[in-house]
């Protein structure tokens, strides 16, 4: 992914180019779970995952967790902009779901006997 400007820039960033999808939509099926702070979207994954085998990810865990890296390319420009209470940029926050989402396929694909069912994710 291409450098980032730092929370000063005035300029937007603009989405990476791809020539195609980085996952097939018959193979990886995502629900994004949405809510107000409390209102249940963390119960309601933790029952989806119980109950049908999603694998949870949460933008701001990967945020949180992001920061706190130590050779982390966006680490720093992460806690300035959650310092100063504005949004991470969304082609950050989608390439750290892409992250989680590549290695959570590989780990399964390597791990499990049964690599032919899609995999399935829940975004909040």
């Amino acid at each position: 992914m291409p450098s980032l400007p730092s929370p000063s820039h005035k300029e937007q960033l603009s989405a990476p180019s791809k020539p195609t999808p980085t996952f097939s939509p018959k193979d990886v099926h995502v629900i994004y779970v949405l809510g107000g702070p409390g209102a249940g979207k963390g119960t309601q994954c933790a029952n989806l995952v119980r109950d049908y085998g999603f694998k949870h990810l949460s933008a701001g865990d990967l945020l949180r967790a992001e920061q706190g890296r130590p050779d982390s390319e966006f680490g720093s420009m992460i806690k300035d902009y959650l310092r100063e209470g504005k949004i991470v940029p969304m082609e950050v926050t989608v390439q750290l779901l892409e992250n989680a989402m590549t290695a959570e396929i590989e780990s399964r694909d390597r791990n499990s006997e049964n690599k032919t069912e899609g995999a399935r994710f829940l975004i909040d």
